[in-house]
């Protein structure tokens, strides 16, 4: 999704369900992750353009523009990609898949602070070498990096967050994605060296704020969804709620152990476990400080999808609801039939077992004797190629769309 820009990208996840519950054969997966992080993955690149433009003078013309990625972002933000979500695990096979693995454990915030960082040892070895011109496009790089932080804190990122950790808890590698030392090593020998994730260690949140344009320019920003934004909104009608947790070992999902979006642990007095009930996801009070109005009672839901849900209660249509809920209902039902088959094989099937058939995965026990008719489906994988394949025609056609409206354009105005 970040190839787009910010005014494609909302035509194109105008087609994309992004909906508790997804439809996705990835049972328990969070939104980030099926679309393969796309919040993150902008902010990535951001960060390997600069590496790129700082070591040649001639790449600073390459850069985004400020407005460009800071429209990006909102867009993102708006449809309910999470502002403080770990990156967990990209199902997909590839290099690709292995450069965003390497940012195991970051949140978006956190990758700008990496960059903001390397911009500063860059900045303090050698400037002096390359003189004032160079000096100003690196404070236009900063600038850019400013930009964001503001955009993110705005929609409910927070900088106290802890650095970024090599492991989930006790939780493995998801299946079907590389760990983070598999994705090291594939990606040793790029343009980019990887993310120094030792230097954000050693940062505390002043010297973070400093990097990302200091405490007093971000204390509006941080002020603005803390304190000066209502704490409940009132639904649009296009959330579903529920009122059960399903444990999942897909990226981003829920555990009992920590929080699905910043993966802090849970206690039993502090931080204690709360149900987003429109992701079904358990996560921290800090991750859901926000609520839903529905029918006069409030829902606890996540900061992501209170953006989500402020967003479409001024713009969503009675006919865009009515297909949102329609795309709902679709993944209910996929969800009710993916329950019905994990339980047909008695109460003995195990939650891990349970897990593996949702992600598309067979358990070891049953491995010898696959099922006829489960062959004939696509594999988790190839719908998540399909559904790419999709974006990327529905991307020519809106090209294509442009392109006449320009020309009928020109012709009006030969006409006139």
């Amino acid at each position: 999704l970040i190839q787009w820009k910010s005014a494609e990208l909302s035509v194109i996840l105008s087609h994309c369900h992004y909906h508790y519950p997804l439809l996705s054969g990835l049972a328990g997966i969070s939104v980030s992750a099926l679309y393969h992080y796309p919040l993150h993955g902008t902010l990535i690149h951001l960060r390997e353009q600069i590496h790129l433009a700082l070591s040649s003078s001639d790449c600073f013309t390459k850069l985004p523009s400020e407005m460009a990625i800071v429209s990006r972002l909102q867009t993102l933000l708006v449809r309910g990609f999470e502002p403080n979500e770990r990156l967990e695990g990209i199902f997909c096979e590839g290099n690709e898949s292995k450069r965003l693995t390497t940012y195991f454990g970051f949140t978006p915030l956190q990758i700008l602070v990496a960059a903001a960082k390397e911009v500063q040892l860059f900045k303090s070895s050698s400037q002096k070498e390359k003189g004032a011109e160079y000096g100003q496009a690196v404070k236009n790089i900063m600038e850019i990096i400013h930009s964001c932080a503001k955009t993110l804190l705005e929609k409910g990122a927070r900088v106290n967050i802890p650095p970024p950790p090599a492991t989930r808890l006790d939780r493995g590698t998801p299946p079907g994605c590389y760990s983070l030392n598999d994705a090291m090593d594939g990606t040793k020998n790029t343009l980019v060296p990887n993310v120094n994730r030792d230097g954000l260690n050693k940062l505390d949140n002043k010297q973070i704020l400093t990097l990302l344009g200091g405490a007093d320019r971000l204390k509006a920003p941080q002020k603005l969804f803390g304190s000066s934004l209502p704490k409940s909104v009132d639904s649009a009608g296009t959330l579903q709620f529920g009122t059960t947790s399903r444990d999942s070992v897909a990226p981003g999902g829920s555990d009992n152990s920590s929080c699905a979006v910043c993966w802090s642990e849970f206690g039993l007095i502090s931080n204690r476990k709360h149900l987003c009930r429109a992701s079904g996801r358990y996560v921290c009070n800090d991750c859901s400080t926000k609520r839903l109005l529905e029918n006069g009672t409030e829902q606890r839901i996540t900061d992501g999808l209170f953006n989500l849900a402020t967003f479409e209660k001024n713009t969503v249509s009675g006919t865009q609801k009515n297909q949102v809920s329609s795309r709902i209902a679709s993944a209910c039902y996929a969800a009710s039939r993916m329950d019905m088959k994990s339980t047909s094989g008695g109460s003995s099937t195990s939650t891990s077992d349970r897990n593996r058939s949702y992600l598309g995965l067979s358990s070891s026990s049953a491995s010898s004797a696959p099922d006829k008719k489960e062959q004939r489906n696509l594999s988790a994988t190839e719908r998540i190629t399909s559904a790419i394949s999709g974006l990327g025609q529905a991307k020519d056609a809106v090209l294509e769309r442009g392109a006449k409206l320009e020309g009928l354009a020109e012709k009006t105005e030969a006409l006139n």
